[in-house]
């Protein structure tokens, strides 16, 4: 027998948090989120995402009230077309009978407030993590990408999920160096007058990286899924990622002083947090500190890159996008990075697709997000 309540307690909540650390107990690939990252995400009061959106986090239990899975159900008002379209996330469950009654909880919540359709996992937007892993599960995720068993793309299409949108994860070696096609391709950027490439600025790390998103939100917004990012979000987002930004792997590109393209990668986190078992306190937080101060971290993620919309479509903007992943491929390659994911790109980004294939990249793991459509609840 499966009970399904709503998370409405702190000791709840610790339990919604903890519970992929027990399920995925023994998954060589599986690394357990910090604690302490994953309250303040999901807490009303700490993230501004709660600010335009309405949300409800349910928690699975199994007869012996020990938790078995879980799920969030939300709607950000953000989205044009929040009126009708609702998202799932976080999902985890024990069994496909669990998750099975976790989906069709977080349905009949999502119709309440007049839904009649859920796309998801998002966690908890489309600028967290996104999609269900459904191909790529022999290597463990980067950072802010997710990991899934692989029964639950089967159970998600049982309970009548279909495919809205794949997301792809490329990964580099970066020990291959690039081939020569992307230094000629580049020049056509390197070689324009006015043209500058900068590291972005640590002593005002906030004023920057509003320029990143002011970027991101116009380069992106024809994207499929686009929901630009508040001012609150932005800060939000500088306040979480500024311990582990590297300034140099984080490149503004600028022509004539006014800025155009950036691209940002990360360390990937991931590799200094796996052995915690999502714990910082008494002593992660000092491993983890070590591992960052030591340059002991030998992977990168790619987690923005954008040139703004007047620039697409032309050689030119091809050409900035190619010098910034060029410039940032030798950058990372003199710091010790050895692997870079450049991720997530969507599925129908043709142009994208085909500069990662002329760098040697590998497509690696795929994110899959599902839709359904929930008018049969309303004739209920």
């Amino acid at each position: 027998m499966i009970h399904i309540c709503k998370v409405e307690t702190s000791k709840q909540l610790s339990e919604f948090v903890r519970l992929p650390h027990i399920l995925y107990a023994g998954d060589p690939y599986y690394v357990p989120q910090l604690d302490i990252e994953r309250h303040t995400h999901f807490s009303r009061k700490h993230n501004p995402y709660f600010d335009h959106a309405d949300a409800e986090l349910f928690l699975a239990r199994n007869a012996a009230g020990q938790p078995v899975g879980r799920i969030s159900a939300q709607i950000d008002f953000e989205e044009t077309d929040h009126k009708t379209i609702g998202h799932f996330g976080v999902l985890e469950a024990d069994t496909p009978e669990t998750m099975h009654l976790l989906l069709t909880e977080a349905e009949e919540w999502l119709n309440s407030k007049g839904i009649t359709k859920v796309t998801g996992p998002y966690s908890l937007s489309i600028n967290d993590e996104v999609g269900l892993l459904v191909d790529g599960f022999t290597s463990p995720p980067r950072l802010m990408m997710n990991y899934a068993k692989p029964w639950y793309k089967e159970a998600l299409e049982h309970a009548g999920y279909t495919k809205a949108q794949d997301l792809y994860a490329y990964s580099l070696d970066v020990s291959k160096g690039l081939p020569q096609t992307i230094d000629r391709m580049s020049r056509t950027a390197l070689n324009k007058e006015g043209l500058v490439e900068r590291k972005i600025n640590m002593q005002n790390p906030s004023q920057d990286l509003h320029t990143v998103i002011d970027i991101f939100n116009d380069a992106w917004a024809n994207n499929w899924g686009f929901t630009p990012m508040t001012g609150a979000e932005i800060a939000y987002m500088v306040k979480n990622l500024r311990p582990i930004i590297d300034a140099d792997l984080a490149r503004i590109v600028e022509l004539d002083g006014r800025p155009i393209a950036m691209i940002v990668a990360l360390p990937d986190i991931n590799e200094g947090i796996k052995d915690l078992g999502g714990k910082l306190f008494p002593f992660g937080w000092l491993k983890l500190l070590a591992r960052l101060k030591g340059h002991k971290l030998k992977g990168a993620r790619v987690v923005l890159m954008g040139v703004r919309q007047e620039y697409q479509g032309g050689s030119f903007g091809g050409s900035v996008a190619i010098a910034m992943m060029r410039n940032l491929y030798k950058i990372g390659t003199a710091k010790g990075i050895c692997g870079v994911e450049l991720s997530w790109i969507l599925e129908d980004n043709t142009a994208m697709i085909k500069l990662l294939e002329m760098m040697g990249t590998t497509h690696y793991k795929t994110y899959r997000i599902y839709e359904k459509s929930l008018k049969y609840h309303l004739n209920k």
